[in-house]
């Protein structure tokens, strides 16, 4: 799954935002510009997926403070449209007379539109899903449909269309079509399997909100890895990172790869394991060329736990998107240009998004990949492409680096 397209107006510092997203995107602008309230955008998309647009409202501290603050006393409707692209992470299959049939959703269409009310109320205005869904018989695509659901009052209304156009054999599937078209679904549902499981009668093997990773880079990442015990049950896990430490070290070839890719980043360690203490907590310990015993995480640095996480998450968190807010903390320049191509090596099967301050991740970017935040005239946030700009390529032209113009904010 990978988030293609975004659209929105009056969320946080922007006003009007349209951008098209690729596989690799590394997000730039000076401090205040408003990657921070870019990022905080997916965590809004994701909270949506999960639950609904409601809680997702709630867990952002209310309407009014998802509202743009330079329209406080002006515009007070708030819109975000969103597409999500998928491969086969949504999919089913279902047996008709001894056939079995893949049903794969290929991408999901959502807008929706509200009106911060006060302080924490709002009224939804808007909100609508499409959804393309393609049906295969032997890896074979036999055809297609769109479903489309949209909000009136405090119910969801639901419509298929072109569905006429797929083979004989799966007009079986919508024998009760009538009667869900005047089903009424309430909302706070997660709507997209509810209906999934009353047309199809069947279950989707995923969810969109599950394919989405948001890491940060803070002290609490690394009291988990540092100070807690790894954790065998994802269930029983108060953080994902040790989760997946502890399956990782767990498992003999991944603990292998691992330990290569760490290698690769910081040649002076010689090992990695998981080890039982006193207390029966399982540490990770690392093995050093220098010393002929193992270190315990607590006295690790900040700089190598941060290298840690982010092989986890590029190699072993099965997340389709993979979001990184200011990875480098901490971390040496000559190390940061392997990190980079690491991350561009892994967008080629899952999306990586991430925000950054430091040159030299831009140095060893592609323009392409790119993206500038930067404030207008009026104080809203903006998002441009340096790859469009005539100065930035007359720059590059004349060997003058991105990483240089980025430095002097000349992007």
């Amino acid at each position: 799954m990978k988030i293609s397209r975004i659209e929105c107006n009056n969320i946080k510092s922007f006003k009007n935002l349209s951008i098209n997203l690729i596989d690799f995107n590394v997000i730039i602008g000076l401090n205040g510009s408003g990657k921070s309230n870019f990022i905080l955008i997916f965590k809004f998309i994701k909270d949506i997926l999960g639950s609904s647009l409601k809680e997702a409202i709630n867990n952002q501290g209310g309407a009014k403070q998802l509202r743009n603050y330079y329209e406080e006393n002006g515009n007070s409707t708030i819109r975000l449209s969103f597409t999500l692209d998928f491969f086969s992470e949504l999919s089913s299959i279902i047996n008709i007379h001894g056939i079995d049939y893949e049903i794969r959703i290929t991408k999901i269409d959502s807008d929706f539109e509200f009106e911060v009310i006060d302080n924490s109320d709002f009224k939804i205005k808007n909100d609508a899903l499409k959804i393309n869904i393609e049906y295969f018989n032997n890896k074979v695509k036999t055809g297609s449909s769109e479903i489309e659901i949209k909000r009136k009052d405090d119910i969801y209304l639901f419509q298929l269309n072109n569905y006429d156009s797929i083979d004989y054999e799966l007009y079986e599937l919508f024998a009760n079509i009538d009667e869900i078209k005047n089903k009424k679904y309430l909302c706070g549902d997660i709507i997209i399997n509810s209906i999934f499981d009353d047309l199809f009668g069947i279950k989707l093997n995923n969810s969109p909100a599950k394919q989405i990773s948001i890491y940060e880079f803070e002290q609490d990442l690394l009291s988990e890895i540092k100070f807690n015990s790894l954790i065998r049950d994802e269930k029983e896990s108060s953080s994902h990172y040790t989760y997946l430490l502890y399956n990782v070290l767990n498992d003999e070839n991944k603990r292998r790869q691992f330990f290569n890719l760490l290698s690769y980043v910081l040649p002076d360690y010689e090992d990695v394991k998981v080890h039982l203490d006193a207390d029966k907590d399982h540490r990770i310990m690392v093995k050093e060329r220098f010393y002929n015993r193992y270190i315990p995480a607590n006295l690790l640095s900040n700089g190598t736990v941060f290298l840690m996480v982010i092989i986890l998450s590029l190699y072993f968190d099965e997340k389709h998107l993979t979001i990184f807010d200011e990875p480098e903390r901490t971390i040496h320049p000559n190390v940061i240009s392997k990190v980079v191509d690491m991350m561009k090596d892994v967008s080629n099967f899952k999306q990586i998004i991430l925000s950054t301050h430091n040159p030299e991740i831009v140095k060893f970017s592609d323009i392409q990949n790119i993206l500038l935040i930067y404030r207008d005239e009026d104080g809203y946030s903006q998002i441009s492409r340096p790859t469009n700009s005539k100065a930035v390529s007359t720059f590059l032209d004349n060997d003058i680096g991105l990483d240089e113009l980025f430095v002097q904010n000349m992007l």
